[in-house]
């Protein structure tokens, strides 16, 4: 099965194991050496949410082990890229849509690695508190050397951050992989579980203990053999990967799913056999989420992507793009989605560009502008208030950027840590605008810099702006404020570290020009944000809703300013995409 059923990992992101580490200076900030989070010496479990696309029946069906799982962007990349794209597919007379998939599940996931994977001496860490990700097919570790570090370190949690030319997303987003007991072996081919080859072979060796005799112990063929002078319990399942003599441990790989940890959130103990657990998943229907539900199905509204691929009244779906045109044609079914052939494999093509944005797609409303990150982003916020129950009340207080994206506390409301070491991948050097690291997207400790600093930021063109409130987290308090190279709000430093010379108590007090718009952007509140923004619309001769214009602000605006996003390019979505 894959994130969806069999994601395949981006072999040049593949080895990527750390993320981008530049010049710290030493002795700045909380130590100069590794910090761990708890008495043990261990980091603390961290607590986030992860995705998958799957068939609801198959829910509690299996456990998740040996998966493939993403964040909300990941997840929806995932569908919309493999999942829905009618000329992709292949079998027009299908009952269903790609591996049967017709919900989105959430799991709260609790994670926390072996030590081993993430100490100082490691080459495994991966964005602080992961090791390397495992592509997965059937249950299956697909990549040799995977399987090496794992009978070597255990079943660990692995991450990678994903991107795709095929869906261009401005946020980092990211797949995830959880490692199950025999890791090496398919689904259907495993005629048992971890729990009962545990049981089974804590009943053989009772058993065997008791037979001293070589003729006692061959009166148990199946269950003992005499060896070495002694009576010892058979393997029940041989050809399951083992641990290697050099992780100390023996006998099989247990995989990380802690004891009584599948639906319920244990707390994982760090060791080899325990490094994650899951709660209750919450299931988002497609049909619901893409707006299938709210088509006409002659004169009543459709029931299932099945009715509506048999019986919708729009005759405007029942239309998919040809290989050999490379233009929309006649279809005897209605589509949910379709792609132009020219924007399948690349978004930044010549060939896809050139086509007129409402010439690249078909299907529903909901699905259209896959080459846009501004529409992907408002998908991916319509999903998370789907997934979230009462996320949509939160964000009636004005909150921009989704409450879920803010992980950087834990349960018990302590302070949750990316920095464990100085130098290190998450210490920011003297007086520049990086090394940071911020949990707000999905929960992953994640690079990022501070922009318009004097000293340049050389890391800057491959990671995100900071959310506005990094410098006030718990891991920088005791770090430098970086220098900025002006007061300027439009050159955004100042917002980070408070010395900017605009001053509004309101957004109506904020000039109507790029470092108003910086400004009022930066108090994370979408109301203001809106009025601000159709305050610059109507200047312009632009009609707006400002009720409208808030959804608006909080699909595509969140808590940290976006590259090339200023007030300009705002008003240039608004026009492209009126919020009505």
């Amino acid at each position: 099965r894959e994130i969806g059923p069999g994601i395949r990992a981006d072999p040049a992101m593949r080895l990527r194991l750390k993320p981008v580490l530049l010049l710290t200076m030493a002795g700045v900030g909380p130590s100069a050496t590794e910090a761990a989070d708890d008495a043990t010496g261990q980091r603390a479990a961290v607590e986030l949410d992860m995705f998958r696309a799957m068939q609801a029946s198959d829910l509690g069906e299996t456990t998740l082990e040996n998966f493939d799982l993403a964040s909300l962007g990941g997840v929806l990349k995932y569908v919309h890229t493999e999942v829905v794209a009618e000329h992709l597919i292949g079998d027009p007379e299908r009952p269903a849509r790609k591996n049967g998939i017709d919900v989105i599940s959430r799991f709260p996931v609790r994670v926390r690695n072996p030590g081993l994977v993430l100490g100082r001496s490691s080459n495994l860490a991966t964005f602080v508190d992961f090791g390397p990700f495992v592509t997965f097919d059937n249950g299956v570790a697909t990549n040799l050397h995977t399987q090496r570090w794992i009978s070597e370190y255990g079943g660990y949690v692995g991450v990678q951050q994903q991107r795709d030319p095929r869906w261009p997303f401005a946020d980092p987003y990211y797949w995830f992989s959880v490692t199950g007991w025999c890791p090496n072996i398919r689904y259907d081919r495993k005629a048992t579980t971890r729990q009962r080859i545990e049981q089974i072979v804590a009943q053989r060796e009772s058993l065997c203990a008791r037979l001293e005799s070589r003729m006692a112990c061959r009166l148990h063929p199946g269950e003992c053999v005499f060896e070495q002078g002694a009576c010892a319990p058979t393997d029940p399942m041989p050809e399951c990967l083992n641990s290697t003599t050099s992780s100390g441990r023996s006998g099989h790989v247990l995989g990380g799913l802690c004891p009584g940890g599948a639906g319920s959130l244990v707390e994982p103990t760090g060791d080899p056999g325990c490094t994650y657990s899951y709660g209750k998943a919450e299931l988002v229907s497609l049909d619901r989420l893409a707006g299938i539900l709210d088509e006409d199905c002659g004169g009543r509204q459709c029931q299932s992507w099945l009715d509506f691929r048999h019986n919708c009244s729009n005759a405007a779906y029942r239309y998919k793009f040809s290989y050999a045109t490379q233009k929309p044609v006649p279809f005897k079914y209605c589509v949910e989605y379709d792609v132009a052939p020219a924007c399948e494999a690349d978004c930044s093509t010549a060939r896809c560009q050139a086509l007129p944005a409402d010439a690249r797609e078909l299907g529903l409303l909901f699905w259209q502008g896959r080459c846009s990150a501004a529409a992907n982003q408002g998908r991916v916020a319509m999903l998370e208030w789907r997934t979230q129950p009462g996320l949509v009340e939160q964000h009636q207080m004005d909150q921009m950027g989704s409450p879920a994206q803010h992980h950087n506390h834990r349960q018990d409301g302590t302070p949750s840590t990316c920095v464990h070491e100085v130098p290190g991948s998450c210490a920011p050097a003297l007086g520049q605008g990086g090394n940071y690291c911020t949990r707000y997207w999905d929960g992953v400790c994640t690079n990022c810099f501070v922009p318009g600093t004097v000293l340049h930021w050389p890391a800057g063109g491959s990671m995100p702006y900071c959310p506005y409130d990094v410098l006030r987290l718990p891991d920088y308090k005791d770090f430098r404020a970086p220098h900025c190279n002006s007061t300027r709000p439009s050159d955004l430093c100042c917002l980070y570290t408070g010395t900017c010379s605009l001053r509004a108590s309101s957004e109506l007090e904020a000039p109507l020009n790029e470092d108003g718009f910086a400004l009022v952007a930066s108090w994370s509140n979408a109301t203001a944000t809106a009025a601000f923004l159709a305050r610059a619309a109507k200047s312009r001769g632009y009609k707006v809703e400002v009720v409208a214009l808030r959804r608006f602000v909080l699909e595509r605006w969140g808590g940290s300013p976006r590259q090339g996003e200023g007030l300009q390019e705002a008003l240039a979505l608004m026009q492209q995409a009126p919020p009505l």
